[in-house]
């Protein structure tokens, strides 16, 4: 019997997102209830809606095949699985790569004005929490979230994402 918390620690082990993986498994019930202990006439009948089959397919298509194996396994893990593991650790940490100087460099620097510093969500880098100083440079990220340069764009090479949000830095 199919049991989705099984893979739930293995999901978060490769960071694959919470709620793609409660969709995943949302859908495969689906699926599977309704396919169990039906005749072919009933099976006809009470097929898994199109749209739910589509949702499925594209949410497996951006997972790794290897990766896919594992998180349906319906079986212990032996060591054998630790180093396939480590191995798709490493791939997934590639895929997750951050934004090149050139990319960073397209963020917008603005100069810092008294609406952001009375702003109390807006007034101080979350990178070092210094608070900003009045014409001050600072980068816009694309979800508005700003801070100083020099502390952020370290952080953009080894991730192109926002540090507050998650929002992707990068387009």
């Amino acid at each position: 019997m199919y049991l989705p918390h099984a893979i739930f620690p293995l999901a978060v082990a490769f960071g694959l997102p919470v709620v793609m993986y409660a969709i995943i498994s949302l859908l495969e019930l689906i699926i599977l209830g309704t396919k169990r202990n039906q005749t072919q006439n009933q099976q006809q009948r009470r097929q898994a809606p199109r749209g739910v089959m589509q949702m499925s397919r594209a949410l497996y298509e951006q997972l790794d095949g290897e990766m896919l194996q594992l998180l349906l396994s319906n079986r212990d893990f032996d060591s054998n699985d630790y180093e396939r593991l480590m191995r798709l650790e490493a791939l997934n940490e590639r895929k997750h790569e951050g934004a090149t100087p050139l990319q960073i460099q397209q963020l917008p620097i603005v100069a810092v004005t008294e609406s952001m510093l009375q702003a109390t969500e807006n007034a101080s880098c979350t990178v070092c929490l210094s608070a900003f100083e009045l014409d001050g440079r600072v980068r816009m990220m694309p979800c508005f979230h700003r801070f100083h340069p020099e502390c952020i764009d370290p952080w953009l090479q080894e991730k192109a994402l926002c540090p507050i949000c998650k929002f992707p830095a990068i387009a």
